[in-house]
């Protein structure tokens, strides 16, 4: 699932048709960018990013992230915190910007599930 897609098209209260519309796409293929089904493109990219008024580097899917595949006896092959996966800045996108979209989503999520 694109998370940020998604995120920012609930907080814009944008309806996947309008979205659709608006990117000249069907609302299927829109539907598939969401799902993570079909991968967001720079193109597809700067359109979104202009449309929501955003760096359209958020839109590209999820954050690249390190995998242990350590397959010793104590290895849980989980993703490794380090500051190689956590900097300032994520594809040339102010981490402030990209934590704010993701606080957005945790707080749909959580307001969602309480219903």
């Amino acid at each position: 699932m694109n998370k940020v897609l998604y995120a920012v098209r609930k907080t814009t209260k944008f309806k996947p048709d309008n979205l659709a519309e608006e990117l000249d796409i069907t609302v299927d293929e829109y539907l598939k960018l969401e799902a993570g089904e079909r991968q967001v493109d720079t193109a597809m990219a700067e359109r979104l990013g202009k449309i929501f008024d955003l760096e359209p580097e958020l839109f590209f899917n999820d954050m690249p992230q390190l995998v242990n595949h350590n397959t010793g006896a104590q290895s849980h092959g989980n993703i490794i915190n380090s500051p190689e996966n956590y900097t300032d800045c994520h594809y040339g996108v102010p981490i402030e910007k990209y934590e704010k979209v993701l606080k957005e989503r945790d707080a749909l999520e959580y307001s969602s599930k309480k219903k």
